[in-house]
């Protein structure tokens, strides 16, 4: 058993190191060298260099980036006890302000039905993006902007007792604006 560990170890150390390449414009993974939460947005070849470092130390190089059009967003989960933890990221573009960039992410833990590792894992997603001048990242939206876990529904009908309340606090905030008004 200890001499198929050793040849299976010498084996993949002669391999070189298989770059990634782009998948749709994402990368993700479950392994990278970045061990805690961290969001990144990357503009220039120099910082994407230097990021890809920090996640992929044996790699030669990063992959290719047009950074005149084009600009990486992306989510590291840090350290996870196992196996199969995934980050998903949505970006779109602001309704509001069309220099912006909105990244919704969450994570997604693994199965309970099935076999997951005991191992150390590090997920990671990185998305190739149009480049725009501000990014605001979001976790765990539930506004139906992210696909799987229901949205939240409107109730059917307000009690009188909620009633009440919103009125009072339109009450409050009109006396609020009122005073800024009078000065």
């Amino acid at each position: 058993m200890n001499r198929l560990i050793v040849t299976a170890a010498a084996f993949l150390a002669v391999i070189p190191a298989r770059a990634q390449q782009w998948q749709q414009d994402k990368l993700q993974g479950q392994s990278s060298a970045i061990s805690e939460l961290k969001t990144v947005v990357v503009k220039t070849a120099a910082d994407w260099q230097q990021l890809w470092k920090q996640h992929n130390p044996q790699a030669a190089q990063a992959p290719q980036v047009d950074f005149s059009r084009e600009m990486v967003v992306g989510v590291f989960l840090g350290e996870k006890p196992k196996s199969g933890y995934k980050v998903e990221l949505v970006v779109q573009n602001s309704p509001t302000d069309p220099k912006k960039l909105v990244v919704f992410y969450r994570e997604i833990p693994p199965s309970n039905d099935g076999f997951s590792a005991q191992v150390i894992s590090h997920p990671y997603e990185l998305v190739k993006v149009p480049k725009k001048a501000v990014v605001d990242f979001e976790v765990n939206q539930r506004m139906g902007i992210l696909p799987g876990e229901g949205a939240q529904t409107a109730p059917n009908a307000i009690t009188p007792e909620q009633t009440v309340h919103i009125n009072g606090v339109v009450l409050n905030l009109q006396g609020f604006t009122a005073a800024f008004d009078n000065r």
